[in-house]
């Protein structure tokens, strides 16, 4: 392993820094307006939490009812800090019960930028 050069440091720095988190929701279609709703009304909140990066909704073209949320957070101790507030659990106790089927959900830590490369 003496061979291996060392990964630059801000590769490694980069590590475990930002979190992307993507939560798979599908709904009751006679649900759906209620929770855009209360997206609507949650969003700006959300947006502002502390170690909030990004947020946004998306939906399957094809399954309306399909929605995603991808939120981009400072570090996983700010997404932790998030999951643990009020805001998160007033509104994940509303959202639930919305649903027609059970979530799924993913923290991912980014590894590489592609907007980054080498070209």
């Amino acid at each position: 392993m003496d061979d291996v050069p060392p990964a630059p440091l801000n590769f490694i720095q980069s590590l475990h820094k930002m979190i992307t988190r993507i939560v798979n929701m599908q709904f009751r279609s006679d649900e759906l307006a209620r929770f855009l709703e209360l997206f609507a009304d949650v969003r700006q909140r959300i947006e502002r939490f502390p170690g909030c990066l990004a947020l946004s909704l998306h939906q399957n073209a094809a399954r309306k009812e399909h929605l995603f949320t991808i939120s981009q957070w400072e570090s996983h101790e700010a997404l932790e800090a998030y999951r643990s507030s009020e805001l998160f659990k007033n509104t994940w106790g509303q959202t639930r019960q919305l649903f027609s089927e059970s979530p799924a959900a993913w923290s991912l830590e980014e590894l590489t930028d592609l907007s980054e490369r080498g070209d």
